[in-house]
Order: C-alpha cells, then structure tokens, then sequence
C-alpha cells in the first residue's frame, strides 16, 4: 500500500465515516483505522469504539473506500 493511499483510507475512517456512523448510530462514539504490519503481510481494519467501552473490529484489508463503507456497516448490523 502506497503511503498516499494509506493516509486516504486512514483520513477517511477517522473523519467523515467517523462522523457519519457515529450520526446514523448512536451506540458508536467512534472509527478508528489501524494497520499492523509485524505480521507479515500488512493487515488493515476498522475499530469500532461503541457506547460503554466496548469495540468491534473489522477487516478491510486490500478494500478501496466504498467496500471499507460496506464492511463497517455490515459488521454493526451484524452486532446490534
């Protein structure tokens, strides 16, 4: 992943989809978009931090910003 598209993605997640689904569900305070690269292979996913300390994450590795979009949101329906 180029350093170009990983600030995209990382700027994406924090921000405006932060936003958003903290705006659409109220049981979210935050998205978080984290890589961890000792393992290998970079492994990228989404944190969600929900209301009472609790948090979900969700794989987005190799994803552009639309299926980023889609896999958060299909892991919170999933969770609720």
């Amino acid at each position: 992943m180029s350093e170009l598209t990983y600030e995209a993605k990382k700027d994406f997640v924090d921000h405006a989809m932060s936003r958003c689904i903290a705006a659409m569900y109220p049981q979210v305070c935050r998205t978080e978009y984290r890589v961890r690269v000792d393992i290998g292979e970079p492994e990228e996913y989404v944190v969600l931090r929900l209301a009472g300390g609790y948090s979900r994450r969700v794989d987005v590795t190799a994803m552009d910003l639309r299926e980023t979009l889609d896999a958060v949101l299909a892991a919170f329906r999933e969770a609720v």
